[in-house]
């Protein structure tokens, strides 16, 4: 059985993996990032990114993000 600590671990990972793709600028869509990181729902992952870094990942991508 999966513990809930493991659990945020495993998003914080998964969501820290977006960001860099988000950064990087490779062309690929947010779906397909959330997808790619494990998601099933890009706007379960859009919110769960922006609960995380304050930004969504489309603003995320463009570099308007908190610091």
């Amino acid at each position: 059985m999966l513990k809930l600590h493991d659990f945020c671990n495993r998003a914080t990972r998964r969501l820290e993996r977006a960001s860099a793709m988000l950064a990087a600028g490779d062309g690929r869509t947010i779906t397909d990032i959330a997808f790619a990181v494990g998601f099933n729902d890009s706007a379960f992952f859009t919110r769960c990114f922006r609960r995380r870094y304050g930004a969504s990942p489309s603003q995320w991508r463009q570099g308007s993000h908190p610091s």
